[in-house]
């Protein structure tokens, strides 16, 4: 009776542990199997031609003719690419499958990419859509883009889109029949994928990852951004479907969106050194813009702390044999520091040593906005949920 009963709880120890071990394993392919991945790599730029030209360059904050006005022109963009500066990922559009370079774009939301049709000079280079694809359809919608100076035109179609491996049936896209400006002829990538809300997305069309939730193809309605800042073959993961806690130290912290359109959420304060601010701004996350664009007070505030010269086209310059005593950039979201050493915040060029911080005011409905590019993302993996409605950071490894 004895060894019967040694043999049942044996037995259901086995069990036990047998349990555990099944749970687990599989609670190991939610977090892994079960995301899917485009691997971003980092292609130099042609050089840096001014602060002062950047603030009026390709990517970043997208101010569409209608829906949100924050500026004059309502449609301009801070920022563009610097040396060194682009990360792109691949897509596939059509049957058979034509395969396009495009940045992943936070503050944006129109997936656009060269069409056939295309003769502005800007569109040789690139790959361009041919529509013979089987599951092509046509919409015609006209549809365009400002940014700044530049400007993409052309109609609105439809094909199935296959990201990270996610494939995506009739999704809208833009085909670019037009490409004017002096940026074009920097930018190494085919087009831009836009990653911000809907309501800003150009013509009406859906953006894909909101036809990814509608499809239920990802697990969760999030995605996520890991960029390593090197500039070997894998520079970095969008991740979609969830995060990837293998790339980041710690927990998330998280701040709701405070408007929608792109993601915005609230910077309570920065700090330079024992210096602190408190005056809550607006922050935007801009995965296509590469600078930290401030309002012009507070650039004031931070190039005076840190002893940097203005140059006469803008930017703001330091002895570069100084750059290893400055201080820590803390930027606060959530209550909890986010920090941004020299290394980061401090771009060298040419043997020049120049600060990663624009000063430009751009007023939005929710106070003085800063737009936060990869010199802060490469530090900090973002997490994008678009369920709650939320921005979240972790230190990056």
């Amino acid at each position: 009776m004895a060894t019967d009963r040694s043999i049942i709880i044996t037995i259901w120890w086995a069990t036990i542990w047998c349990l555990f071990c099944t749970c687990s394993k599989v609670a190991r392919p939610i977090d892994a199997i079960n995301l899917h991945r485009v691997p971003l790599f980092r292609l130099p730029g042609h050089g840096f031609h001014s602060t002062r030209y950047e603030t009026k360059g390709l990517f970043g904050i997208h101010f569409p003719r209608t829906g949100i006005q924050y500026t004059e022109d309502n449609y301009h963009i801070p920022l563009s690419n610097y040396y060194d500066a682009q990360y792109f990922g691949n897509v596939q559009i059509g049957n058979p499958p034509q395969f396009f370079s495009v940045v992943f774009d936070t503050a944006s939301s129109t997936f656009w990419v060269p069409s056939g049709q295309c003769r502005s000079v800007p569109c040789k280079p690139r790959n361009k859509f041919d529509n013979s694809s089987s599951t092509f359809m046509k919409d015609g919608s006209a549809f365009a883009i400002h940014y700044g100076t530049a400007v993409v035109q052309g109609y609105l179609s439809k094909d199935t889109v296959v990201v990270g491996g996610v494939p995506i049936k009739e999704q809208d896209f833009g085909e670019a029949v037009k490409m004017f400006g002096h940026i074009f002829n920097d930018a190494a990538f085919d087009g831009v994928f836009g990653l911000g809300f809907d309501n800003i997305a150009a013509g009406g069309a859906v953006p894909p990852f909101y036809n990814m939730i509608e499809d239920k193809s990802l697990y969760k309605p999030i995605f996520s951004l890991w960029l390593n800042g090197t500039s070997d073959e894998h520079s970095g993961e969008l991740i979609l479907g969830g995060v990837d806690r293998s790339l980041f130290e710690g927990q998330v912290t998280f701040a709701p969106v405070v408007r929608k359109g792109y993601w915005e959420i609230t910077l309570q304060r920065f700090s330079i050194g024992d210096d602190r601010f408190s005056q809550r701004r607006s922050a935007a996350i801009a995965s296509g813009s590469t600078l930290i664009v401030v309002p012009l007070i507070d650039s004031h505030r931070i190039h005076r702390k840190l002893g940097m010269k203005v140059t006469d086209d803008g930017r703001h310059v330091i002895d570069c044999e100084k750059v290893e005593h400055l201080p820590n950039i803390l930027l606060t979201f959530g209550g909890k520091d986010f920090a941004l050493s020299p290394a980061d915040y401090v771009i060298k060029w040419h043997g020049e040593c120049m600060s990663a911080f624009v000063g430009q005011d751009i007023q939005s409905p929710t106070g003085p906005i800063w737009v936060l590019g990869t010199t802060f993302l490469r530090r900090h993996y973002t997490v994008f949920d678009m369920e709650r409605n939320r921005v979240g950071f972790a230190p990056a490894k």
